[in-house]
């Protein structure tokens, strides 16, 4: 089936390398080199020109052939109307209208990958290929999460948290980059002579991403635990990116009551230094997503629309966590046994309206300047720029819409 779908070699081959090019600029998950001798491996030119998928006989073989359909598949454009996926028997006959040239419609390449995945237990398979094609499905996910109506996204989890187990498993997270004694151990071939100490830093920086992210965003624990919280600074990553990935991971934790091995609990004046810090951070460090936008630095794009997006955050959990400890002042006190009630009261309400106000008018100037950045891009017919980073400013609108109806439904309890 995907002999045909991919019309012929010569087609295969230019789609692979416009998406190889696009993965290794945005998603370094593997190097040129294996690519290249994965496609040779397996994928051969016919006589007539047919694409031919061969050598396959065993389950590294099936890894290294899902790997390359995976670059492939992130590469390839999405259209905003894509089609049910069909059940796996109508299949063969789709394919007598549809090919990879229609992909962009109907998304079966991401169906096949779906499929071989979820009837195999290749996800199981411990090596390099295995995991690269779980870090490219969990980002195809989230860069275009808007646009997959074929699907279950909430699968891309699933991809995230067995990549996580799996790069940990491999030792990725080490200075010195995978152990070959281990890499043997989990297949016969060395896809070690393959990769340098840098390809295993981008690596485990993607994975790191992936556990920050999913896990600010989801509310489920971070599975790396701290002494593997190593962020390697690469051509693909700069620093500010890797502090924001360490801002993330400090705000889930001071947002959980801090550190969960001893369960300290994290004053108000505690978490408000973080945000100073945070601030500081964003002043003197990001560059305006316009002025980025400008000069067309993806980076710095996804940098400055994540530094909002965690502002918000951080001010929304100050606001409320002023307010939760105004109520239990409250419930423990009275004027009769405190002398200074009124005093504190006094001061609690001035801290309240402080941080309530700052809540309210970054939540208000963000969706006015998202409002602005999205009319803009979308009347110079650049639909690529709500593509590339859809989920992200799916969670800044969603996480400003929640802010301002809490603060709405707030003012309304206290009138």
């Amino acid at each position: 089936l995907l002999e045909k779908y991919f019309i012929d070699y010569n087609t295969f081959i230019n789609l692979l390398n416009r998406s190889t090019s696009i993965m290794l600029i945005a998603v370094p998950v593997v190097p040129l080199t294996l690519i290249n001798e994965l496609v040779n491996k397996h994928f051969l030119s016919a006589n007539n020109g047919q694409l031919i998928i061969t050598n396959i006989n065993d389950s590294d073989d099936f890894s290294e052939i899902l790997l390359i359909l995976a670059v492939l598949r992130f590469g390839l454009p999405k259209s905003e109307n894509v089609l049910i996926t069909p059940n796996e028997l109508d299949y063969t006959n789709l394919l007598n209208t549809e090919s990879i040239l229609t992909d962009y419609k109907t998304d079966l390449l991401n169906s096949f990958l779906k499929i071989i995945l979820n009837e195999t237990d290749l996800s199981q398979k411990y090596n390099i290929p295995m995991l690269g094609t779980l870090i490219i499905l969990f980002m195809i996910s989230y860069t275009h999460r808007f646009n997959f109506k074929s699907g279950n996204t909430g699968i891309s989890l699933n991809y995230g948290i067995i990549a996580i187990y799996m790069a940990v498993n491999l030792g990725i997270y080490s200075k010195s980059g995978i152990s070959e004694n281990l890499l043997q151990e989990n297949s016969n071939n060395n896809y070690h002579k393959f990769l340098k100490n840098d390809d295993y830093h981008n690596i485990w920086n993607l994975v790191m991403f992936i556990d920050t992210f999913t896990s600010f965003n989801s509310g489920i624990p971070q599975l790396i635990s701290s002494n593997m919280e190593n962020i390697y600074l690469t051509k693909f990553l700069d620093s500010n990116c890797a502090d924001i990935c360490r801002y993330y991971r400090k705000a889930f934790k001071l947002a959980n009551n801090g550190n969960f091995s001893n369960n300290e609990k994290v004053s108000i004046i505690k978490y408000e230094r973080f945000v100073i810090e945070f601030e500081s951070f964003i002043v003197n460090k990001i560059i305006p997503t316009s002025i980025c936008l400008t000069n067309n630095d993806l980076v710095g794009v996804a940098t400055s629309i994540r530094s909002l997006n965690l502002l918000l955050f951080l001010y929304y959990n100050s606001y409320f966590s002023i307010v939760k400890t105004i109520e239990n002042f409250k419930s423990t006190n009275n004027p009769q046994n405190n002398k200074k009630y009124s005093l504190y009261m006094e001061q609690f309400n001035e801290l309240e309206k402080r941080l309530f106000n700052r809540c309210i008018r970054l939540s208000i100037i963000s969706l006015i300047n998202l409002n602005n950045m999205l009319v803009s891009t979308f009347s110079e017919k650049d639909g690529s720029f709500y593509e590339k980073y859809s989920f992200d400013l799916i969670q800044i609108f969603t996480r400003i819409v929640y802010t301002l109806t809490s603060c709405v439904c707030k003012m309304i309890s206290l009138n």
